[in-house]
């Protein structure tokens, strides 16, 4: 039987099958926690035998799961001992602290259960165990599940894998005595485990599937789209008709909000147009409102902001500025990729003069976002 190696930084390396060796090891028929998982689903599912996936914890600071997607595969290329070619990477959510949890299997293990039971949703064995609560020093804590010779462990930080039974003390000394909780039989002798509550499996978990990418099922949208584009030859003219009348409208718009634009410039910048350099606009609107130090106006105020953020070259992104003159102050919604970053983004501010306030920072799947209220450090 073939098989490669996954490293993990806090466990032994663990050797995964690359095919399945017995027929014991197909989908129902691989134990408990199969069961377990289907009843939890409420429906018929393929659940993969955790000695044929590894749980890796990842950290990936991207937004979109397409991204993330993407990228997965060599951000776990320096941990798993084979070619890429041969694995299927794929999204298995979020872990407790913040990472992404992604299983790597082998590219045929994947191709078997896309093909012996189409159309249902594959999941690994190890999601049958919660996630245990994590210790506040030391490696992350086991939950394992015994059943004879074999034992299936859910690490802390979301990963899991499988493991003989005698082999498991060796594997939990060099993973640095981590805190054990257990479910099932009694775990081998030279483990301190206790007892573990018998929690049935997330919701979070139960909606992982791995046919993502090449193994994505194909959309039930596909034939509506086929009959839409036959269509497409009918309502051309239709659309040309639209698209005109459109374009009129906004060519009315367009010049009514030039006249607008021009009689608010004029009120700032007599001599200027609409058809100016934006550059040359901008600094003569900040000419005519910098009165000095402490005048407290938008423009200067917002020149020294933004002039400081793109020196320090920090990949902030501003959701939402509010004005208010009473105090002369600027409120701005920002978005950084992490919390240090924001810690950044302030010392830049402090560092122009400005003073600046910070509202609570919370850190999400979009990054992390927090308020800050900046005003002139002289005294605007």
């Amino acid at each position: 039987m073939g098989k490669y190696t996954a490293r993990r930084p806090d466990t032994a390396p663990i050797d995964v099958p690359v095919r399945p060796g017995h027929e014991d090891a197909r989908v129902g028929d691989i134990g408990p926690l199969a069961a377990r998982l289907r009843r939890a689903a409420g429906r018929d599912i393929y659940v993969v035998p955790a000695e044929h996936v590894t749980l890796l914890n990842v950290t990936l600071p991207l937004r979109s799961n397409r991204q993330r997607l993407a990228a997965l595969p060599f951000a776990v290329e320096d941990r798993l001992a084979a070619p890429l070619e041969d694995l299927h990477v794929a999204l298995c959510g979020h872990g407790p602290d913040g990472g992404i949890v992604a299983a790597a299997l082998a590219r045929d293990v994947m191709a078997d259960a896309a093909r012996d039971r189409p159309g249902l949703p594959v999941i690994p064995e190890q999601l049958a165990l919660r996630v245990p609560h994590p210790v506040v020093e030391g490696p992350p804590a086991w939950l394992a599940f015994r059943q004879g010779a074999r034992v299936v462990v859910r690490l802390a930080d979301g990963t899991g894998f499988a493991a003989g039974a005698t082999a498991l003390p060796d594997l939990w000394l060099r993973a640095g005595r981590p805190a054990v909780q257990s479910l099932g039989q009694a775990l081998p002798d030279g483990i301190d485990w206790t007892p573990g509550e018998d929690v049935r499996p997330s919701q979070a978990d139960l909606s992982i599937d791995l046919r993502q990418g090449v193994f994505r099922p194909p959309s039930g949208w596909v034939r509506p789209l086929r009959a839409a584009a036959a269509a497409l030859p009918v309502v051309a003219l239709l659309h040309l008709a639209l698209a005109w009348a459109d374009l009129q409208a906004l060519h009315g718009v367009a010049l009514d909000a030039r006249a607008e634009t021009e009689a608010a410039l004029a009120e700032k910048v007599p001599s200027a147009t609409v058809f100016d350099d934006p550059r040359m606009l901008w600094s003569r609107l900040v000419a005519r409102d910098d009165a000095g130090p402490g005048d407290g106006g938008l423009v200067p105020l917002l020149d020294r902001a933004s002039g400081s953020l793109m020196g320090a070259g920090l990949a902030v992104t501003v959701d939402r500025m509010v004005w208010s003159t009473a105090p002369n102050t600027l409120a701005l919604s920002v978005t950084a990729p992490t919390l240090d970053i924001l810690q950044e983004t302030e010392e830049a501010l402090r560092l122009a003069g400005l003073s600046v306030t910070a509202g609570t920072a919370t850190a999400g799947e979009s990054g992390a976002q927090s308020e800050l209220t900046i005003r002139d450090g002289d005294g605007g």
